[in-house]
């Protein structure tokens, strides 16, 4: 059995980040070079997020990337990243 893992540290810290106008880079899909679909998102993203726009009234921009694989079988692909359009989370949703 795995314990329950706290992560308000963790949340401080990013949202300090957010506030300071820091970049965050999470892979909240947790997944391998070796799946070809994707994997549901994680509540984390979501806290981190929701989390620093509550506490400073700030706004906050995602921007989804992804990797592309050439040869996903070996280890070491050559990989491109690339990215979706920025997307600002409306204050509503806090």
């Amino acid at each position: 059995m795995i314990p329950k893992l706290d992560y308000n540290d963790l949340y401080q810290h990013v949202w300090g980040g957010l506030r300071d106008g820091a970049c965050v880079g999470i892979f909240p899909e947790g997944g391998s070079h070796d799946r070809t679909d994707l994997l549901p998102l994680k509540a984390g993203i979501c806290i981190m997020a929701l989390g620093a726009m509550e506490k400073y009234g700030i706004t906050v921009t995602l921007v989804s990337c992804g990797f592309t694989y050439f040869q996903q079988e070996k280890f070491r692909s050559k990989v491109i990243m690339q990215y979706g359009h920025p997307y600002a989370i409306p204050q509503e949703m806090v």
